[in-house]
């Protein structure tokens, strides 16, 4: 199967083939100051997920068309550009990225899967769930999925590219304003307050609860981000303090600029009447900060083709060690052969 490939916010695409391809593709794209810093366990996790897949798979990796700043850790490891799939969020700035993935589609496709990381994973479910909206509405059309098959690594928050398809969550983010200001100027002592608590408990707002930026405790985190490349020295090591505020902030100024916009369309699941109907395998870290948005992505999904994987002590980052790795591989050929049966 060919696969078209999204990176993550802050990255590019040879960065997310270098993470998920073989041992010497890897080599190839780091700094050369880093090359001999990189512990050899390293490569017997993060970049061989590739090289544990069926052979006769392809994977395609565009470009994000924004450039943005590099996501924490990334600069000292990758060199530029660093590049965003989103410059706001509203449904206008939405549908350009749409269009410009649908004109890729159409001058380099066909492709038979998709595949994203983080940021790349959302924009990959948002079109699938645009696409769906379509064939829903069109029913004498039938007309076929845009894809077979979906992987969605760590996803974050989906945003509609209309404001007929999706529902206006801008309000329900705004009120999100006060602790994101409070982690902008780094204060870890915000917290989830119980009005956000009512956000998902209340009728009137329950439906755009699951797209709401939900900032996490902090000081509780233990991940091991994949923006923490430069500081890892074992599979097990976790990302330095730096690495940690870094990562802070940068949440913190994206979300700033969706504060800018003037409507906000998401897919909360609860009121989305459609669904991903293709198979698709979600892989989330277990300590991921964001993984509330992969849960009701896999809800977004039609549940008798998800399969699921969660990373015990991942982060917002790739599978990295050899047991994760395999079966992440496993399922990855699982969903493939599923699609393949049709």
């Amino acid at each position: 199967m060919r696969f078209l490939c999204l990176h993550g916010r802050g990255t590019n695409s040879d960065i997310f083939e270098s993470q998920l391809g073989k041992r010497t593709r890897f080599l190839d794209y780091l700094r050369p100051s880093t090359r001999q810093g990189i512990h050899a366990d390293f490569f017997n996790g993060l970049a061989a997920l590739v090289s544990r897949i069926a052979p006769h798979h392809t994977f395609d990796f565009v470009d994000a068309p924004f450039e943005c700043s590099a996501a924490p850790g990334i600069s000292e490891v990758y060199p530029a550009p660093y590049l965003a799939w989103h410059s706001r969020y509203d449904p206008e700035y939405v549908s350009e990225v749409h269009d410009f993935l649908a004109s890729v589609i159409e001058e380099d496709g066909p492709y038979d899967g998709i595949m994203g990381f983080s940021q790349g994973a959302s924009l990959a479910a948002s079109l699938l769930l645009c696409h769906e909206h379509i064939r829903c509405s069109r029913p004498d059309e039938q007309l076929d999925p845009l894809f077979k098959v979906a992987i969605f690594f760590n996803a974050v928050m989906l945003f509609s590219p209309s404001r007929e398809i999706g529902s206006n969550i801008t309000e329900a983010i705004k009120l999100q304003e006060e602790k994101h200001m409070g982690f902008l100027k780094g204060e870890p002592q915000f917290l989830p307050s119980p009005e956000f608590e009512l956000l998902e408990t209340s009728s009137t707002t329950s439906s755009s609860a699951p797209i709401v930026f939900k900032m996490p405790n902090w000081s509780s985190t233990s991940s091991t981000s994949l923006s923490s490349l430069s500081s890892i020295s074992s599979a097990e090591d976790e990302p330095s303090q730096e690495i940690k505020r870094a990562r802070k902030r940068s949440v913190a100024l994206e979300s700033l600029s969706l504060l800018k916009a003037p409507t906000v369309f998401g897919f909360p699941p609860e009121i989305t009447s459609y669904r991903i109907p293709i198979p698709t395998l979600h892989v989330m870290g277990a300590e991921d900060e964001f993984a509330e948005h992969s849960e009701k992505l896999v809800q977004l999904c039609r549940a008798d083709k998800a399969e699921v994987m969660r990373v015990r002590d991942g982060g917002h980052d790739l599978p990295r060690t050899k047991t994760a790795l395999d079966e992440c591989a496993r399922l990855f050929d699982f969903v493939t052969m599923m699609a393949s049966l049709g």
